[in-house]
């Protein structure tokens, strides 16, 4: 009897612990490029260039070579803590225009590269989804992006399991 309590102990820690749950990811899709590294993921229609492949830094040199039809999802993630962030909608619509990290330059054809906010090329959605807490940036290879990019955006974000 002992011994089932024991093995039934051990059995629900590593279920709690995550043991059965599957890592945070994006599910593959036909052209898309996906990362991922210790708490963070990308996604791209593009290669991403091979310094950025690590994830050992975000993935700015990929960003800074966007073709105009290019788009880069970088997400950061972490347990969800006990604050009240906002359970997120993961639709590009629910977006915030940014700017991104220090570092990041801009895709050639942003017209606007001095104010990546203005511009709309960059988006960003941080709240809480699946327990976890996200911060999630958009860069597009334009700042006119067309609606089959943006659906493909909102495609790629339905991807993420976290």
């Amino acid at each position: 009897m002992r011994r089932a309590v024991a093995l039934l102990a051990i059995s629900l820690a590593v279920a709690g612990c995550g043991g059965g749950a599957s890592r945070p990811r994006f599910e593959p899709a036909a052209d898309w490029h996906l990362l991922s590294g210790d708490g963070e993921l990308a996604a791209a229609n593009v290669p991403f260039a091979g310094r950025d492949r690590s994830l050992s830094s975000p993935p700015s040199r990929t960003v800074a070579t966007l073709p105009r039809s290019g788009v880069v999802i970088w997400a950061m993630f972490s347990r969800a803590g006990k604050d009240s962030r906002r359970a997120l909608p993961l639709r590009l619509t629910g977006a915030a225009r940014s700017n991104p990290f220090e570092g990041f330059s801009w895709a050639p054809a942003v017209s606007l590269p001095r104010c990546f906010a203005a511009s709309g090329s960059v988006r960003r959605l941080a709240g809480r989804l699946d327990g976890y807490d996200v911060d999630l940036y958009v860069f597009l290879g334009t700042d006119r992006p067309s609606s089959a990019q943006l659906e493909a955006v909102d495609a790629e974000l339905a991807r993420l399991r976290l």
